[in-house]
């Protein structure tokens, strides 16, 4: 009698940036044959780097926590056995405001140490502690399991946890570093920037030479596990019966599966989605929706061996700006602040070879070109680009000092939007406000029963936040607990391996 076989569990994957690929390659190992639709010709959205005259860029110069010994993306790479297939570096958070200059090490008592110059040390021990206790209250983010229940926290703004614990207005200052990072503004929750902010303390890395390989990475194991990636794949239309999705178009090519997963914009996805996957007071609620800010981008070559090569992540803030307001339209007064790395890939490791700036700006400030693509800009945009790029140039040089490039080029909001494919270039998804938490958080769920949502619309945004939202979508897909379930007993098994060798 011939033995019966199963028929493989498939899911459909609209989006191949680092949501869609980390979403594809947990499926993959719950046993699923994933197929991955990508609209570029190439995987990985905001992971995707580019060459210039033979050095690498990382458009969205990542920098991020989460792994250090016990850290959840840490968990999450090693549960899909691809952690040592990415090379990473620690890199340490420098802040640059005026002739102050800190740099901060990782570990809570030494980051407080130094972000206050060892004073106001009863202070910061309590807003700390707040960072902590708030980011404790989310299951995900600490890889526990949960009953879906939410945890009640005070709702208050990351400005008011400032204010509330720090009285130095200097230190309040230094406290607003990272909110370029998350787009923060004076309703943004203090969840949110607890969350950032702990995986700051802990520790941040990059990628030693591009985050394409973690979407590779990603990538081999959807196609080791028999899925597939098809990239200029934009998909056009949703087909639906009743409350299932049936299949997904892509020109005139249909794919069908059991599930299907969209992790692209949440505006692009309600162009495409059938009618009944979202309510019409959904649909008004993301169009009206507010965005996060978009970034004015400048990748740079330097000349050989004129800027010493420091693993720092800077944080460079314009002395008396106003850091809840990063992203201000006036041309004049812009920028307020930037972020800045620089990397070595030439021989001589001591020396910086790369720098990349970027500095929050609003789609507003390209409105007047908004109906323009790539290649095709008109005049005044471009001079407009050549003097926002002196600006920020001229804030980067009164920060560290003369910089000398043999190449410089820019990429403003239009590029982002265009590159990325995300409403209005934003950086980081919906806007996130403390006065509406249920307006402005996404379900992973669709009113559709096969159609579920993944990306940094959904959730936490950055490599962290769209890391643990696709473990998020996949248990909804697999069921709760699942695959935290099993991280932890992988866990538990490496100290237990660990103990062992040591005794």
């Amino acid at each position: 009698m011939a033995e019966q076989t199963t028929r493989m569990k498939t899911v459909c994957i609209i989006g191949g940036g680092l949501g869609g690929l980390m979403t594809g390659a947990l499926l993959t190992k719950e046993g699923y044959r994933v197929t991955v639709l990508e609209k570029n010709g190439n995987i990985g959205g905001g992971l995707q780097g580019f060459s210039r005259k033979g050095h690498l860029f990382d458009p969205c110069m990542h920098v991020f926590g989460g792994l250090q010994p016990g850290g959840n993306l840490r968990a999450i790479l090693q549960h899909l056995g691809i952690l040592d297939k990415i090379k990473l570096e620690p890199y340490h958070d420098t802040l640059v405001c005026g002739d102050e200059r800190l740099t901060l090490p990782f570990g809570r008592d030494a980051w407080i140490d130094a972000i206050g110059g060892g004073k106001h040390n009863e202070e910061l021990n309590a807003y700390v502690d707040a960072l902590y206790r708030l980011s404790d209250s989310e299951d995900l983010f600490n890889m526990r399991p949960s009953n879906g229940a939410p945890h009640e926290v005070e709702n208050i703004s990351a400005k008011e946890l400032i204010e509330r614990h720090i009285s130095d207005h200097d230190l309040r200052q230094r406290l607003t570093f990272i909110l370029h990072l998350y787009d923060g503004r004076p309703d943004s929750p203090a969840l949110l920037h607890a969350l950032t902010s702990v995986l700051h303390i802990d520790g941040i890395y990059s990628f030693v030479s591009s985050a394409q390989t973690m979407a590779q990475a990603l990538a081999d194991i959807i196609t080791a596990g028999g899925g597939c990636i098809h990239t200029g794949s934009p998909v056009t239309a949703i087909e639906a019966d009743g409350k299932q999705v049936t299949a997904v178009l892509c020109g005139n090519e249909r794919h069908t599966a059991d599930q299907y997963v969209g992790s692209i914009s949440i505006g692009a996805l309600l162009n495409i989605a059938p009618k009944g996957a979202f309510s019409p007071a959904f649909r008004n609620r993301i169009k009206s929706a507010e965005q996060c800010c978009s970034a004015f981008c400048i990748y740079a070559i330097l000349k050989p061996q004129t800027m010493k090569q420091e693993n720092a992540s800077y944080h460079i803030l314009r002395r008396g700006a106003n850091p809840w307001d990063m992203a201000t339209t006036q041309p004049d007064q812009w920028p307020h602040n930037m972020f800045l790395m620089t990397r070595s890939d030439r021989g001589d490791k001591r020396y910086a070879d790369t720098m990349t700036i970027v500095v929050p700006m609003t789609f507003e400030s390209v409105r007047p070109w908004e109906d323009s693509t790539l290649g095709h800009r008109p005049a005044e945009y471009r001079q407009w680009k050549e003097q926002m790029t002196a600006q920020a140039m001229h804030m980067a040089q009164e920060a560290l000092g003369p910089i000398e490039t043999e190449y410089i080029e820019a990429a403003s909001p239009l590029t982002v939007r265009d590159y990325n494919g995300t409403t209005h270039g934003t950086c980081y998804g919906l806007h996130t406000s403390v006065d509406n938490l249920a307006y402005t958080t996404l379900s992973t769920r669709t009113r559709m029963e096969n159609l579920f949502l993944a990306g940094q619309d959904v959730n936490f945004h950055g490599m962290v936040g769209t890391s643990l939202t696709a473990v998020l979508t996949a248990e909804t897909i697999v069921g709760r607990n699942v695959i935290v379930d099993q991280i932890n007993r992988e866990r538990k098994q490496t100290i237990l391996t660990i103990w062992k060798l040591l005794k």
